[in-house]
């Protein structure tokens, strides 16, 4: 099923959100075929996991966004802050 327009205003709300506080984002997305949640669209370069559980992709992207910023040299390592990351689980819930 495709994400209705909706969804689709919701997500740029979203991100510009994400923007204009000076965060980056994650939209994660559930694959019902493999049954695992995947990072769908990100504002961090190079970013790409999957794991069974929201809270185990939660834990990932704890480690591999600090140091994709670090690899990707996005003043992460020389502004000393700490990362501000907005995550969006979307998941499409059919109706019985």
């Amino acid at each position: 099923m495709k994400d209705s327009f909706g969804s689709y205003i919701a997500l740029q709300a979203f991100k510009a959100a994400a923007h204009l506080s000076g965060s980056h984002y994650v939209v994660a997305s559930w694959d019902d075929e493999v049954h695992v949640w995947y990072v769908r669209e990100s504002s961090v370069p190079g970013l790409s996991l999957e794991a069974v559980s929201r809270d185990e992709l939660v834990k990932k992207l704890d480690i591999a966004v600090p140091e994709l910023l670090e690899l990707n040299d996005n003043h992460y390592k020389n502004n000393n802050q700490p990362i501000s990351l907005r995550t969006i689980f979307n998941e499409c819930i059919q109706p019985a």
